[in-house]
Formats: structure tokens, C-alpha cells, sequence
């Protein structure tokens, strides 16, 4: 064995040998609970996984539909969604393009509350700024600052925004050279 490799902690006498192993267990049984959620015994893999997770990590885990929240010790939870849609809870009235929405996120710290998520348009670049430049002067937003530019064939506008002094978000849209489509990733901070 390598000098630099320490050797694995003998057995303690109660079936304890080395942090490599537990975690290789984890993995398989994890992988074998995917197997079978995926062969037709979702709800029995997903409720099993969920556990093995919890138990594991002390992590609480919930899934619901496409929407999975993982919720620490201290409360605070980060949720995920998958397949479109907008965050659950997002700001009403906050300017959302015509596209397909893909992923979102949602994640929940103190007082705080971040949104994620992407739409997908065939619309060109400038129309898409061109809406955001009208569509977020008509909200309590404040414009701090933006970005406009291009670089290797990919359009990119940023625009950087602010509400009161402790919320934040930002609208990015992008377009690569001969893609067909634009992408515009929103990211807000608001408190809960």
C-alpha cells in the first residue's frame, strides 16, 4: 500500500469497518430502489428511496408530482421541479415571457425565498429584450443595471434588477448563433 494512503480503521466490534463501505452500500441500495420505481413500483421505490435518504443524511425528503423539497434539520428546504411550470408561490405580477417553461427551482433560507426557472422561445433575441425592457418597467422592479453583448456567435442581455433594498433578481437572455431559439433564465430573491 502507498505511503499517502492511510489503511482502513479495523473493525470497532461492532460490524464497523471503514466509511467506503457504508457508502457503497448506500449507493446500491439507492440504485436498486431506482431499479424498482422504475419497473413499475414507483410509488414503493420513491417512498423507500425518500427513507433510505432521510436516514442517511437526516435530510427530510417529500416528493410531489415533479416537485421534490428537501427539508434540513435547522427548516430551511430547497425544492426542485421538474417538466415546466413555474415555482410554486412565485410573485404574482412579475413579467414572464410566452415560451416553455423548463426547470425551477425554489430554494427557502431564513427570511428569504430564491426563484429559478427558463423558458425557451423560437422568438429572435432583440424582441425578447425588447418585451423585458417594457414589460419590467411597468412593475415595482428597478432597473440596476444591464448587459448587453455578443460573443462568439452567442447574444447575451442581462438585466439586473432590485425591489426595496433587500430583494433582488436578475433576467439573462441568451441566443446562440444559428440554435433557432432564445433562452431567458430568471433568478428573483424576494423575502417569504
Amino acid at each position: 500500500m502507498p505511503e499517502d494512503v492511510p489503511a482502513a480503521p479495523a473493525d470497532d466490534g461492532e460490524g464497523w469497518v471503514d466509511m467506503r463501505h457504508r457508502n457503497r452500500i448506500l449507493v446500491l441500495s439507492l440504485a436498486t430502489l431506482l431499479v424498482l420505481s422504475s419497473a413499475g413500483c414507483a410509488k414503493l421505490g420513491e417512498k423507500a428511496a425518500e427513507k433510505a435518504v432521510e436516514k442517511a443524511t437526516g435530510v427530510k425528503v417529500e416528493q410531489d408530482g415533479d416537485a421534490v423539497t428537501y427539508t434540513g434539520k435547522d427548516g430551511e428546504s430547497v425544492s426542485y421541479s421538474a417538466g415546466g411550470g413555474l415555482p410554486k408561490d412565485f410573485p404574482a405580477g412579475f413579467p414572464v415571457y410566452d415560451g416553455e417553461i423548463g426547470d425551477s427551482s425554489t430554494i427557502e433560507v431564513g427570511e428569504a425565498r430564491q426563484f429559478t426557472f427558463w423558458i425557451r422561445t423560437a422568438d429572435d433575441h432583440a424582441k425578447v429584450v425588447e418585451w423585458y425592457k417594457a414589460e419590467l418597467a411597468k412593475t415595482d422592479w428597478t432597473l440596476d443595471s444591464s448587459f448587453d453583448g455578443e460573443s462568439d456567435g452567442t447574444r447575451n442581455t442581462a438585466f439586473n434588477l432590485r425591489r426595496g433594498t433587500d430583494e433582488n433578481g436578475a433576467v439573462y437572455v441568451t441566443r446562440e448563433a444559428d440554435s433557432g431559439r432564445t433562452d431567458v433564465s430568471v433568478l428573483l430573491v424576494v423575502k417569504k
